[in-house]
């Protein structure tokens, strides 16, 4: 299958998932959602002993694209459907897959962009990115919150460095280009 809305590459046991639509701040559309499934599947079947799951552009993943035709407002569409149909078995798919996954989040994780970046099992993050407040939907990513921070803490901004420290994220780094397993 060739991908139109991911960049994927599997070589020598590293498999390199890269949301692909700069332009909408990798935002998910229902047709990257099939391709990220397509890719995944590679994951689990092609000898991948590691994942790393970053965002093309300035952006990791703004969440779902709502000028998406199949979420598009007004056409009676549901959106907790959209998460019990798509985003939650994603979600579910990468925590259980039995190697690690690593995040390289390069800008903005809002609304489901941070649940997939709190699903990973390794969260890195570049030093100047000003992340918006999550608001998780995923059982995996309200897990991961939940653990760490009380309910307080949502409710104001946080700055990069002080993440670590509360456990969303496992490093950061001054260079973006250092995310980058692939010079």
């Amino acid at each position: 299958m060739s991908f139109e809305t991911i960049g994927f590459d599997l070589a020598g046991g590293v498999a390199r998932l890269t949301l692909n639509r700069p332009d909408r701040l990798n935002s998910f559309t229902v047709q990257m959602h099939a391709e990220v499934g397509h890719a995944l599947a590679r994951v689990e079947t092609e000898g991948a002993r590691v994942l790393l799951l970053t965002g093309a552009g300035r952006g990791f993943c703004a969440g779902q694209d709502l000028a998406d035709p199949a979420v598009a407002p007004g056409a009676g569409v549901d959106l907790g459907e959209a998460l019990e149909d798509r985003y939650n078995p994603l979600i579910r798919r990468l925590v259980a897959l039995p190697m690690p996954v690593i995040c390289a989040v390069n800008g903005v994780a809002a609304g489901a962009g941070a649940n997939l970046a709190l699903a990973c099992d390794i969260v890195l993050a570049f030093v100047h990115l000003v992340p918006c407040p999550l608001a998780p939907a995923a059982p995996c990513a309200q897990m991961r919150l939940q653990s760490v921070v009380a309910d307080a803490v949502l409710a104001s901004a946080w700055h990069i460095a002080s993440l670590t420290q509360i456990s969303l994220h496992d490093g950061v780094v001054e260079d973006p280009d250092e995310l980058d397993p692939h010079p």
